[in-house]
């Protein structure tokens, strides 16, 4: 029926060749930068061996106080806003 040898030359196709690149920029701030520095700190291990945690929390209370700070760090709008009422 057929021979098991390499196919003819005009069946042969040249490899595909692709190029893919992907850049991903994402602008993250200072976020990053007070995130190390609270685990360097161990600010929520502190926090959480200082006050008693509930069972039903989603969170512990050090998490929350990272939270707040790395906020607080990174877009220190509240003064202004006070400020502004007056």
């Amino acid at each position: 029926m057929g021979s098991s040898g390499p196919p003819r030359a005009s069946a042969r196709r040249s490899s595909a060749e692709f190029a893919v690149g992907v850049v991903l920029n994402k602008q993250l701030g200072a976020l990053p930068v007070v995130a190390q520095f609270c685990r360097r700190l161990d600010l929520a291990g502190i926090v959480d061996r200082l006050c008693p945690m509930r069972d039903l929390a989603l969170i512990s209370p050090g998490q929350v106080v990272e939270a707040l700070v790395a906020n607080r760090l990174t877009s220190p709008v509240f003064r202004t806003c006070l400020v502004q009422m007056k």
